[in-house]
Formats: C-alpha cells, sequence, structure tokens
C-alpha cells in the first residue's frame, strides 16, 4: 500500500514551529489588543458643546461596562467620583454648572487600568427672563418616560418650551403653541434611541432635554407619504387589499400600514416616500415610475 502523506519527524517538527509561532503572534495581538487599546468613551448628551440655561445638566454617554467613570467640572473644581456604567455601558449624571463657561470633562478607567476621556464645553446663560423665572427657562417634557420601550408604533414627544422658542426633536422641527406647548410623534428604528429635545429661545440660548427609550418591531410597520405631486397608491396587506386605497392621493397625503407582509403599488414612484419600521427609506423609484415594493419584519 502506498501513502500519499508520511509523517516523519522531519515533516513534524516544522509543523509544530509554525504551530507554536501562530500561537505566539495570536497572543501578542489579544495582549496588545486588551492592555494597549484605551477604552472607548463617548458623551452622546451634549451631542457638542452647548448654552444651557439651568444650572445643573444630566451628562450621558456609552463606555465599557466594567469602566469607573470620574467627572470634572471646571472652573469651580466639581468632581463626581465613581460613575458606574449599566451593563450595555451607558451612563448618565448630574453635574452642577457656574455662570459662563463650563468646562466638563469624562475620564473612564477600565479594568485593566487604562484610561481615556472626552469632554464638552457647557454655557450656563440664565439672562433676565431665568432670573426672574427659573421655570421659564427649561423644557418641561411630559413624554416619553424615560426608559419606556414602545412596540410597532410612533414616540410620543409631549412638553412645554419657554414661549417664543423654536424646538426641534432628533433634528424635526416641532410645531409650538404660543404658550410653548408641543405634542407630536417621531418615527425610530429598532432598539436603545435617544430622543432630543432642543429649544432656541428669541435671544439665542439653547435648551435641551432628552430621554433615552427602546422601540421594538414584531411587525411591518410601513408609512406613506405623498410629496411634490399625487400618485395612485394601493395597499395589500397580509394578501388582502386594504379599504380606501387603490387609488389617487393628493400631495401631503400620508397612511401608515402594519402587518406581516405589506406589498405597496404606487403609479408614482418619485411621489411616494416610505418610512419602513422608523427608518427612512426615502422615495420608491423615479418620478412617473410604476413600482410594487413589498415589506415584512
Amino acid at each position: 500500500m502506498r501513502r500519499n502523506v508520511i509523517l516523519t519527524p522531519a515533516v513534524l517538527v516544522p509543523l509544530a514551529v509554525l504551530g507554536a509561532v501562530a500561537l505566539f503572534v495570536a497572543y501578542l495581538y489579544y495582549q496588545f489588543t486588551t492592555f494597549a487599546v484605551p477604552p472607548r468613551i463617548e458623551i452622546s448628551e451634549p451631542a457638542g458643546d452647548a448654552i444651557v440655561q439651568t444650572a445643573e445638566y444630566t451628562v450621558r454617554g456609552r463606555t465599557v461596562p466594567d469602566g469607573r467613570l470620574t467627572i470634572r467640572v471646571l472652573p469651580g473644581g466639581e468632581t463626581i467620583p465613581d460613575v458606574r456604567p449599566t451593563a450595555d455601558g451607558s451612563f448618565s449624571a448630574k453635574v452642577p454648572l457656574k455662570p459662563g463657561a463650563n468646562h466638563v470633562e469624562v475620564q473612564v478607567l477600565d479594568a485593566t487600568g487604562k484610561l481615556n476621556q472626552a469632554s464638552r464645553t457647557i454655557r450656563f446663560d440664565a439672562g433676565p427672563q431665568a432670573s426672574a423665572s427659573p421655570a421659564a427657562a427649561a423644557i418641561a417634557l411630559d413624554l416619553p418616560p424615560n426608559g419606556t420601550t414602545y412596540t410597532n408604533g410612533l414616540v410620543p414627544v409631549v412638553g412645554r418650551a419657554p414661549a417664543g422658542a423654536a424646538v426641534t426633536v432628533n433634528g424635526k422641527p416641532f410645531t409650538v403653541s404660543a404658550d410653548g406647548r408641543f405634542a407630536e410623534s417621531i418615527s425610530a428604528p429598532a432598539g436603545a434611541q435617544t430622543i432630543r429635545v432642543v429649544a432656541r429661545t428669541a435671544s439665542g440660548a439653547e435648551l435641551v432635554e432628552s430621554r433615552t427609550v427602546t422601540v421594538v418591531f414584531n411587525t411591518a410597520v410601513v408609512t406613506v407619504r405623498i410629496q411634490g405631486t399625487e400618485s395612485w397608491l394601493q395597499a395589500v396587506v397580509d394578501g388582502t387589499v386594504v379599504p380606501g386605497t387603490g387609488r389617487v392621493y393628493a400631495a401631503g397625503q400620508a397612511a401608515t400600514f402594519s402587518g406581516r407582509q405589506i406589498t405597496l403599488r404606487t403609479g408614482n414612484a418619485g411621489a411616494t416616500f416610505v418610512v419602513f419600521n422608523g427608518q427612512e427609506l426615502g422615495s420608491l423609484g423615479a418620478e412617473g415610475q410604476v413600482v410594487e415594493r413589498t415589506f415584512a419584519p
């Protein structure tokens, strides 16, 4: 009998040496990634340097779950030690602010002793209105509650800003009444989401308030908006044509459909804009194009 491969010492010794070298290189790489790379640290709130009208601000962000955070505020030398992140690495802490510019420094120490830091400049500008009425210089956010989970739907954002302020939520302008009240809903993709409300007053000050919510989809939710010009539109949900569709929709009209499977047929894809499970997909095609698109979770 003939063998194609014969394992002899002349073959085994080089293989053993190559294996040892590979293990040593892998070990060096592990040591480098574990002990040389500093722990990540991100500040999500505020997203950048900000101007606020309250003497206390909640700083939020994300780091390694096993990290220990120390937050320092200058001038004044205020220190908030031993801030512990949650299991997913998110953290929050209230920091005191002095009138004028405040340098907020967030430092993280991981389990291996490595340090990293991030910082923001937050300007506390009380202004004449805030001195007269502190409550009027803040955003009162009623909804959503922090940590709430929303399933297969929009996230309601309800609150009140100083009268005359312009309000945006995650960058989207909101309609504000004369007394500063606002109440709308926004779509958000699945997962943990930060709802960031920004109010810009007539004096140019920026007020910021935020909430963290979780969005879950166990079905397909499709919102259709007709923009620019009219379009024929038909929706089929789980094999059944939705009553009231299969007609021409005027520009500005919108409709929401949900089910295990949703099929849209449009006679003007360029005017048909779609949000699928909280994600903006834009138009379904070119102007005047006939398109059929199916969505499923």
